[in-house]
């Protein structure tokens, strides 16, 4: 935990300041990009289990990060904010944030409708 704490803000800011410099807007490095490099080591790890010829634990790792992150990362943004600020208050969205926030909950509908018929197609994939 204590590594995590040591380079989050490093790699925030190394990540804003390239983008900066590449003319790439600050929110979509922080919304698009920076996910992918922090969720590399899943999909390499369920890659690998995948080669190795089990799709289902491959899956299972997959599924329960999305879980993860479309539930309780979701759900603790307000109670951060409200922690955060000592007093219990809506969480201040701009238009732009409010659009992401229902693409992660129209996300999080789509993988329990996949879950819920205990099939997944390949374009469902």
């Amino acid at each position: 935990a204590g590594s995590i704490f040591a380079s989050a803000e490093p790699f925030a800011e190394g990540l804003v300041h390239t983008g900066t410099k590449l003319g790439i807007d600050e929110f979509v490095l922080v919304q698009w990009l920076a996910p992918f490099a922090s969720e590399a080591p899943e999909f390499l790890v369920a890659g690998i289990l995948a080669y190795r010829g089990r799709a289902t634990v491959a899956m299972g790792a997959l599924l329960s990060s999305k879980v993860n992150q479309w539930t309780l990362l979701i759900g603790g943004l307000p109670i951060a904010y409200a922690v955060s600020g000592g007093h219990v208050e809506g969480l201040p969205l701009d238009l732009r944030q409010k659009e992401e926030l229902f693409l992660t909950a129209a996300q999080s509908y789509f993988a329990l409708a996949v879950v819920m018929s205990l099939s997944l197609s390949g374009r469902e994939a």
